[in-house]
């Protein structure tokens, strides 16, 4: 029987302006029709007669308009055979036929294997034993999967706990662990061991046929216990668990209260009645008897965070620790918060606030302390942007589950605040934010958006006292197919300036990037598997992976040339070597000049070594070292051996002869210290003495970024300020002095230029506890606007900055490599500022141009040179790329068990780059359903308070890409409710991490059962029956079900045992507890609520719909330190 099914999202004929098009009426079809500002876009999917989809049609989704199809292939017994990459087609949502789609792909991609495909065992498992991506390069490198059983040819260590020490205790019995054996494109292999409840015992990485195992050590409670990464013997010695292992303990309600970092003090951890972290303390706060601590509203929404004594734990422990709004008078609230709590006592003199949220209203307005600063927070109504939210029946203003306002205190400051409101619009969306900033003025911004939520404008007012109020507009254009066409800037009333304009091939890919109202453009290139190979403009560069002398088929770059144009005809290029864990082990550097002098030989090879952690301990560098009658000499200007106690760095010994000679050497430079010891480092890992450096003294925050350096020379010192969310407010550099004038807090330090007028910049209160210190260069953060010395410097752009001459901007444009990192400078005017050349891990070339002209360099971080410091600001660490290594602990190593917590990039810095807090991610491709990784982003909040997906300098996502749009909406969507707020929390806060995937071809909605991604389909609506009779229901209900189904795993309560067979489909019961929650979503947003998992299954019954009560779940009730099951839950 034939089905024409059509799913409409706005009654299409009547609104839609878009031209009338036609779907193949003789195939099973389902057309999705998402409503634009102007027309809409067009899905047509189509399926066979046994309901498999065989073709999806994106209708006039390229630039010329043609059609992208992608067209699936099935095996004789129904599963997944060939999925053919995209294909521009001159079409009009027509069913094409398969043998046209294949001739099509085939001349498109140039590539006779425009597809991938899977090949399966022999058996009703149907498990895949190889994935071939698509090309033909690739047709004898698939991924390979073999399923194998622990045994003498794969030995697993076992361990039991005689308290908190594992013992070894010989190996595992034969056959009592599955193993998983995975031999990716290029033959390196690895294994994970899990035993029958799904726990992952060991994961075993091959180099050179030597074993790097990491080890999972569990609990009769199946809680994790301990992690002994490669670096740990197999009979384990307790010095080796001080210095590498991850060590956890657990009360008796199985909630972590102590873990010990490597090399680190315990951090503990105290939670309240109702399970909420309440207290933590590291081994810092330890010393200075102080606990961070997090109070909590009813709905477990943080509202207060600070810094504390605590003295009675046990009483926190045994009773419910819950913070509320006092609406009738909320000047009696604790240290004018508002907030009033119960379960603990704090005494206002020795507690620091942090930060402070407010939710639902905007009655924290009428604060006495906000008194003086509210006039700049209030809603005010801008033109042509949206209008806030208005609660209809009493005329109040409501943010009813949201929120909408915080206050972040300078960590260094006990009298400064950052107040930020938000309002919010009729769909949730953001359109005014105001807040204060640390120099007395306010930030307001404005937002306006499509019609499916896409960012159309953004207006941006900034102010400090005694100066004008600074005006940025920002404008965004899309086309038809909603990808990112151009962004426009206006700074006051400067004319407008157009950033950037973007053109797209028929995949969907950029193609084009026209700069600086098309002064010069950018062309970028791409393989089959949308990885890109080239750059053109200003800056060029080619990359290679399976066309080089030394190919790589996993991903790895094999080749990289680069060039600049005003460089004439030099090419430069490294060829790069791998081992078996992708680790960099050598970069050789060559050079073609299209003189020909056979006297120049450039070099800056780099070669590299590491211990099982991947911390480097050698370290091989080459660089320009001498310049004799006009000739240049090359040679070897580092060859460092690193010596360490576990992790941490010890000590450096340079054997090499030369040093570089080029302006802004970029070496390891040791000042000859001879000790034995040149790193010291403090209780939570962080490096506070670096002797052969001459760095004194490194002073932490307790978000454990560095505050203020000392160096033994001159008495330097630099100091940072931050905002208690981690922001950078300022930068000092001064030197000590033996006599000062003492300010109190409250008082303010006037600076005035001669070439601007004044403001008063608050006075850092840390100098009471430093050495007396005298201000040579001040710099202030604003967001995007810098100031030095009390004077407007710079406007940051993503694209590149402003400066101001005579009171003129002036824009300057980054040209950026295929990583984000800053190459080339440009201004307005086509002249070349800056060039930059790097060895692999950051460090700069003596070849470049204008060195000092701007210090965004690698990764488009700040490059820190003053004193020779050299350290890359990465936000949430300091990045030293002459030694390939952080210096603070990565703060989600665990994460990354096996990984040096110090390492940069895992020790691949040509194809990885660094992110920060990723815990919800999601990958963006140019390619339309494409299978390849292009950039990953992490769901989170930015500077600026706003959620969404972010990349890795901490900026929202606002390009084309519909799925992340789609995404972005549908968590924010969960957030709206307290339940998914709370879930979408969990995730986010986890140290785990789940990457969310668009589903493609045959696939549904499903979570990994390792808990690693999410699979999930923003058009589908498919869902089990509800009370109503449906069988549909938002997508982003089915987004919360799976996220259920990954808490449940990282919770590691997961029950994959069976609860019912539907046909030949096996239900496991961690489907109740999914279930559940998805009817905790349904029931906060007004939704009929689930009946049951499938439809004409009474077995998969979930609720009594007449009381509407779970059959599975019962309210919870705490009875003393017990959890006991009362009533069924009510949803």
């Amino acid at each position: 029987m034939k089905h024409n099914i059509y799913i409409p999202l706005i009654l299409w004929s009547l609104l839609s302006t878009s031209p009338i098009f036609s779907q193949s009426m003789d195939y099973n079809f389902v057309r999705v029709s998402t409503m634009l500002d102007s027309g809409s876009t067009e899905k047509i999917c189509y399926f066979d007669g046994l309901g498999r989809l065989t073709q999806e049609v994106q209708h006039g989704f390229a630039p010329n308009g043609k059609d992208l199809v992608v067209f699936h292939e099935y095996d004789c017994i129904g599963r997944d055979s060939l999925h053919w990459l995209p294909v521009p087609i001159v079409g009009n949502g027509e069913y094409v036929l398969p043998s046209i789609l294949k001739a099509a792909s085939s001349t498109y991609y140039r590539d006779e294997v425009a597809y991938s495909h899977p090949s399966y065992e022999a058996s009703p498992l149907n498990r895949i034993l190889n994935e071939h991506g698509p090309g033909n390069a690739w047709i004898n490198h698939p991924v390979g999967t073999e399923y194998l059983l622990n045994g003498t040819d794969y030995p697993c260590p076992q361990y039991k706990l005689e308290g908190d020490i594992p013992v070894y205790c010989g190996n595992y019995p034969i056959g009592q662990l599955s193993v998983v054996k995975t031999i990716d494109e290029d033959g390196n292999v690895s294994y994970q061991f899990k035993d029958s409840k799904n726990n992952l015992i060991l994961l075993r990485k091959v180099n050179n046929g030597e074993n790097y195992d990491t080890r999972y050590i569990y609990d009769v409670y199946g809680n994790l216990r301990c992690v002994l990464p490669p670096q740990v013997s197999e009979r384990v010695s307790v010095s080796e668990l001080e210095l590498y292992a991850y060590r956890y303990k657990y009360d008796i309600r199985n909630r972590c209260i102590e873990k010990i970092l490597p090399g680190c003090a315990p951090i503990y951890m105290v939670y309240d009645l109702s399970d909420r972290l309440v207290l933590t303390q590291d081994g810092e706060q330890r010393r200075k008897g102080q606990w961070m601590f997090t109070l909590s509203d009813v709905f477990d929404r943080p509202v207060l965070q600070g810094l504390c004594n605590v003295l009675d734990i046990a009483s926190i422990s045994s009773t419910r620790v819950v913070a509320s709004f006092n609406y009738t008078l909320p000047e009696a609230g604790f240290m004018g918060t508002g907030y009033t709590f119960e379960g603990i006592t704090l005494n206002s003199a020795e507690t620091k606030l942090l930060k402070v949220y407010y939710y639902d209203c905007y009655h924290f307005l009428s604060l006495p302390v906000l008194s003086n600063k509210s006039i700049n927070l209030l809603y005010d109504e801008e033109d042509s942007y949206g209008s806030r939210y208005v609660y209809s029946e009493n005329d109040e203003v409501s943010g009813k589950g949201k929120l909408t306002g915080t206050r972040d205190f300078l960590i260094d400051n006990t009298m400064g605040e950052i107040i930020k409101v938000l309002y919010y619009d009729a769909k949730d969306r953001i359109i005014q934010q105001r807040s204060t900033n640390h120099l007395g003025g306010y930030e307001a911004d404005f937002y306006r958006y499509t019609f499916t939520g896409k960012l159309l404008k953004h207006h941006h007012c900034h102010s400090v006292p005694y100066q004008p109020v600074l005006k940025e507009e920002y404008t965004y254009s899309y086309d038809h197919s909603e990808r990112l066409k151009s962004i426009r800037h206006k700074l006051d009333e400067n004319e407008e300036v157009i950033l950037s304009e973007n053109w797209y091939d028929e995949l969907g890919r950029l193609w084009i990037e026209n700069i600086h109202d098309a002064l010069w453009e950018c062309n970028y290139f791409y393989n089959i598997r949308n990885w890109i190979t080239g750059i053109s403009g200003p800056f060029n560069q080619q990359l290679y992976y399976t066309d080089s002398t030394s190919p790589c088929y996993n991903g790895n770059i094999s080749q990289m040339n680069w060039g600049v144009d005003i460089e004439e005809d030099v090419v430069r290029s490294y060829k790069f070597s791998y081992d078996g864990l992708n680790r960099l082990t050598k970069a050789m550097y060559t050079e073609e000049n299209a003189d020909e002098d056979t006297n120049y030989d450039p070099d800056y090879t780099v070669n590299y070594g590491y211990d099982k952690m991947g911390n480097l301990v050698l370290l091989k560098r080459y660089g320009l070292s001498e310049v004799i009658s006009g000739q240049l000499y090359y040679e070897l200007i580092d060859e460092l051996t690193m010596e360490y106690t576990g992790n941490q760095l010890r000590k450096i010994t340079d054997e090499s002869a030369f040093d570089p000679i080029y302006e802004g050497a970029f070496d390891y430079v040791d000042y000859d210290y001879s000790g034995e010891q040149e790193f010291f480092y403090d209780s939570n890992g962080n490096l506070i003495k670096n002797l052969s450096r001459r760095i004194n003294e490194i002073q932490y925050n307790c978000l454990n970024l560095p505050n203020y350096l000392s160096f033994s020379n001159n008495g330097d010192i630099i100091r940072y300020s931050y905002s208690a969310d981690g922001v950078k407010l300022r930068k000092e550099y001064g030197t000590s002095t033996y006599s000062s004038i003492s300010f109190p807090l409250s008082s303010s330090l006037h600076m005035n230029s001669a070439n601007s007028t004044s403001f008063v910049i608050p006075l850092n209160s840390e100098l009471e506890q430093q050495n007396n210190f005298s201000v040579n260069e001040t710099i202030d953060y604003c967001g995007n606007i810098i100031y030095e010395n009390g004077v407007l410097s710079r406007i940051l752009l993503d694209c590149g900055y402003i400066t101001f001459k005579n009171g003129n901007p002036m824009y300057h444009y980054y040209m950026k490599d295929y990583q984000g990192n800053n190459r080339v400078v440009m201004d307005q005017n086509s002249s070349f500022e800056q060039i930059t050349h790097y060895y692999p891990f950051g460090g700069l070339f003596g070849q470049g141009m204008g060195t000092a002209v701007q210090q965004y360099k690698y990764g488009g971080k700040y490059l820190e040179r003053m004193h020779r410091l050299d350290w890359y600001d990465f936000g949430a660490r300091h990045y030293d790329s002459a030694i390939g290594r952080f210096h603070t602990m990565d703060p989600l190593c665990e994460k990354y068990y096996s990984m040096s917590p110090y390492a940069y990039c895992d020790n691949n810095p040509i194809n990885n780059v660094d992110l920060r807090g990723d815990s919800i991610t999601t990958v963006v491709t140019s390619m339309v359903n494409g299978n390849v990784v292009n950039t990953t982003y992490y769901y989170g909040r930015d500077a600026q308070g706003n959620y969404g997906f972010l990349d890795s300098s901490g900026n929202l996502y606002s390009g084309g890409d519909r799925f992340v749009v789609s995404l972005t909406t549908a968590l924010t969507k969960l957030r709206s409710g307290t339940k998914g707020l709370a879930l979408a929390d969990d995730l986010v806060n986890s140290t785990n991490t789940v990457q969310i995937g668009k589903a493609r071809g045959s696939q549904t909605n499903a979570a990994d059962p390792n808990g690693k991604y999410i699979i999930w389909d923003p058009t589908s609506s498919t869902g089990g029956p509800d009370q109503a009779g449906n069988t549909t229901r938002p997508s982003y209900i089915g987004l919360g079900h799976e996220m259920a189904h990954v808490q449940d795993v990282w919770n590691k309560t997961y029950d994959a045992s069976t609860w019912t067979t539907i046909g030949n489909k096996t239900i496991p019961n961690a489907e109740k507890y999914a279930t559940h929650v998805e009817n905790q979503l349904r029931s906060e947003h007004g939704l009929s609520l689930r009946t049951h998992y499938s439809p004409g299954y009474n077995s998969t019954r979930l609720l009594d719909s007449r009381t509407n009560t779970s059959l599975f779940y019962k309210t919870m009730v705490r009875i003393g330190n017990r959890s006991i099951p009362t009533t069924p839950y009510i949803y």
